[in-house]
Protein backbone atom coordinates (compact mmCIF):
# COMPACT_ATOMS: atom_id res chain seq x y z
CA UNK A 1 0.00 0.00 0.00
CA UNK A 2 1.07 3.15 -0.88
CA UNK A 3 1.70 5.71 2.37
CA UNK A 4 0.94 9.49 1.89
CA UNK A 5 3.42 12.37 1.93
CA UNK A 6 2.40 12.97 5.36
CA UNK A 7 3.32 9.42 7.03
CA UNK A 8 6.60 9.48 4.94
CA UNK A 9 7.15 12.67 6.70
CA UNK A 10 6.46 11.30 10.22
CA UNK A 11 8.25 7.69 9.47
CA UNK A 12 11.17 10.32 8.81
CA UNK A 13 11.37 11.77 11.81
CA UNK A 14 10.75 8.92 13.89
CA UNK A 15 13.69 6.83 12.70
CA UNK A 16 16.06 10.00 12.60
CA UNK A 17 18.57 8.83 14.80
CA UNK A 18 18.40 11.30 18.40
CA UNK A 19 21.24 14.06 18.15
CA UNK A 20 22.82 15.70 21.01
CA UNK A 21 20.73 19.02 20.66
CA UNK A 22 18.32 20.81 22.53
CA UNK A 23 15.48 20.47 19.69
CA UNK A 24 16.20 16.88 18.96
CA UNK A 25 16.15 16.21 22.63
CA UNK A 26 12.99 17.35 23.59
CA UNK A 27 10.70 16.69 20.45
CA UNK A 28 10.58 13.57 17.53
CA UNK A 29 11.46 15.58 13.77
CA UNK A 30 8.67 15.60 11.58
CA UNK A 31 6.27 14.03 14.20
CA UNK A 32 3.77 16.77 13.43
CA UNK A 33 2.88 15.75 10.52
CA UNK A 34 0.38 13.04 12.59
CA UNK A 35 -2.06 16.02 12.44
CA UNK A 36 -2.48 15.31 8.88
CA UNK A 37 -3.02 11.17 9.06
CA UNK A 38 -6.22 9.99 9.79
CA UNK A 39 -7.32 6.23 9.46
CA UNK A 40 -5.37 3.31 9.29
CA UNK A 41 -2.46 5.53 8.37
CA UNK A 42 -3.11 7.64 12.05
CA UNK A 43 -3.67 4.56 13.99
CA UNK A 44 -0.36 2.86 12.25
CA UNK A 45 1.52 6.09 13.69
CA UNK A 46 0.22 6.05 16.86
CA UNK A 47 1.36 2.69 17.01
CA UNK A 48 5.02 3.08 16.28
CA UNK A 49 4.92 5.73 18.81
CA UNK A 50 3.82 3.60 21.67
CA UNK A 51 6.10 1.06 20.21
CA UNK A 52 8.80 3.97 20.96
CA UNK A 53 7.11 4.12 24.67
CA UNK A 54 8.68 0.61 25.77
CA UNK A 55 12.05 1.21 24.51
CA UNK A 56 11.97 4.47 26.77
CA UNK A 57 12.00 7.42 24.44
CA UNK A 58 10.07 9.94 26.14
CA UNK A 59 9.77 12.14 23.40
CA UNK A 60 6.85 9.49 22.05
CA UNK A 61 4.63 10.16 25.21
CA UNK A 62 5.07 13.91 24.57
CA UNK A 63 3.98 13.37 20.87
CA UNK A 64 1.05 11.11 21.83
CA UNK A 65 -0.37 13.76 24.59
CA UNK A 66 -0.30 16.22 22.05
CA UNK A 67 -2.21 13.78 19.28
CA UNK A 68 -4.58 12.76 22.21
CA UNK A 69 -3.88 9.46 21.85
CA UNK A 70 -6.38 7.77 24.49
CA UNK A 71 -5.46 4.51 23.30
CA UNK A 72 -1.87 4.36 24.46
CA UNK A 73 -3.16 5.24 28.35
CA UNK A 74 -2.56 1.79 29.69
Amino acid sequence: MARSAAFERFLAGVTTPVTLSRDAMDEIPGVEAIFDLDGEEREEAEDILIAKLATGDGRAATALAEAYCVRAIP
